[in-house]
């Protein structure tokens, strides 16, 4: 096609705007740009066990609930709970750190905020212990999947007072996305 096809770009400049929409959608597809993004984090399955550093973490289950094991509801709403498998790998008494374990439902950006005490939880070394970790869903709110980020730590010097190296840093590892049934 010359440009003469195209007409005089002063009598026809909507010729000259298509031909340039048209070439650079042909030059978007041959580089690839309209396929699906890869997720930020590598994948993880259900059950899964993935190495945090110093835990090694299995997401088993994610349920919306309404009420504590004796069925008393909740004051502040429905919880989000995560039944998580958490084995201490390290050689000393280990707490889960606050944010190794985040959850954000579908239906917000932004994180949902552990409560129960979530966050002190005591892990002794080599044990395994199955544990459920609460997160509370804003009232109003009814999520249907949940997208749980699992950040890991290294094992290092954090700074120059510290008497020796310690675990710190949270960098994130792996991401499971779970589908959520309405509250029980």
């Amino acid at each position: 096609m010359s440009v003469r096809a195209l007409g005089d770009p002063r009598r026809h400049p909507w010729r000259y705007a298509a031909a340039g929409l048209a070439l650079a959608v042909l030059l978007v597809l041959l580089v690839g740009g309209f396929r699906a993004a890869d997720p930020p984090y590598p994948p993880a399955q259900l059950g899964e066990t993935v190495d945090l550093g110093r835990f090694r973490v299995s997401v088993r289950s994610a349920d919306l609930v309404d009420a504590d094991a004796q069925g008393k509801p909740f004051e502040d709403g429905t919880h989000l709970v995560l039944q998580v498998r958490v084995r201490n790998t390290s050689t000393a008494t280990g707490y889960l750190a606050q944010g190794l374990v985040r959850a954000v439902a579908n239906d917000s950006p932004r994180e949902l905020k552990p409560t129960l005490g979530g966050d002190r939880l005591q892990f002794q070394p080599d044990l395994t212990q199955t544990v459920r970790l609460h997160y509370l869903i804003p009232s109003g709110r009814k999520p249907t999947r949940v997208r749980v980020v699992l950040f890991s730590e290294s094992y290092a010097w954090s700074n120059l007072l510290a008497d020796g190296a310690d675990w710190s840093g949270q960098t994130p590892s792996r991401e499971l996305s779970l589908p959520l049934a309405a509250p029980r």
